[in-house]
């Protein structure tokens, strides 16, 4: 999956395919230790999305805001672009 050559910002309340890809790479990046459960990759940025944005940005050191911006996007989807997929 590629990284959409446009972007906007993705928060609660946002639809569409580019929101279902970021929940399907926010699956793809839970382990053992997640405190949020696996994300129906509906297009629906709800509570259940906002939340799991959020311990990403946490675990990984940056603005906990919950919404998807460049740079969230950037290390959402680095698993991803490391595997080639």
């Amino acid at each position: 999956m590629a990284i959409p050559a446009y972007y906007s910002l993705l928060q609660r309340g946002s639809s569409g395919p580019d929101v279902a890809l970021v929940q399907t790479w926010l699956n793809g990046v839970r382990d053992a230790c997640t405190w949020y459960s696996e994300l129906k990759a509906d297009g629906k940025f709800g509570i259940s999305t906002e939340n799991a944005v959020k311990e990403f940005q946490l675990k990984n050191k940056m603005n906990v805001d919950g919404k998807v911006g460049a740079l969230s996007l950037i290390h959402i989807s680095e698993p991803t672009r490391r595997r080639g997929i």
